[in-house]
């Protein structure tokens, strides 16, 4: 019954990471090689498609392409951090758990104080 619990919870959590560390392959069926001139071939823009609403939808385009970006290195920091935050926080509470059970000295009393003092300076960058 244990055992069967155990790997219950075990697959639970391998699951997704299955999922995320598959092998990807890729197919490429031309074996031409392009030249330089190719290459460096540009096209001018149609003059047809430099409407005032297609620069428009363009510039709403790159508007929300910026915004989008700058949320998710926003979101991407809070994360970190809040991870920071939450294992000083696991090391915290370990740290008061041995001053209940055992009688500590200074040393560990300045430990204590250290992590606060980090827990706080992650605290106001989220914040």
């Amino acid at each position: 019954m244990t055992m069967r619990q155990i790997f219950t919870k075990l697959w639970k959590n391998i699951s997704p990471v299955m999922y995320t560390s598959g092998m990807l392959f890729a197919h490429c069926t031309s074996f031409d090689k392009s030249s330089e001139n190719e290459k460096l071939k540009l096209d001018p823009p149609d003059i047809k498609k430099l409407t005032h609403e297609y620069m428009i939808k363009q510039s709403a385009l790159d508007a929300a392409n910026s915004a989008t970006q700058a949320l998710t290195v926003t979101y991407m920091a809070i994360i970190d951090l809040s991870v920071a935050y939450r294992t000083l926080l696991n090391e915290l509470i370990s740290l008061l758990e041995e001053t209940i059970i055992h009688n500590v000295n200074d040393a560990h009393w300045d430990l204590i104080v250290e992590v606060r003092n980090e827990m706080q300076d992650k605290k106001e960058k989220i914040t």
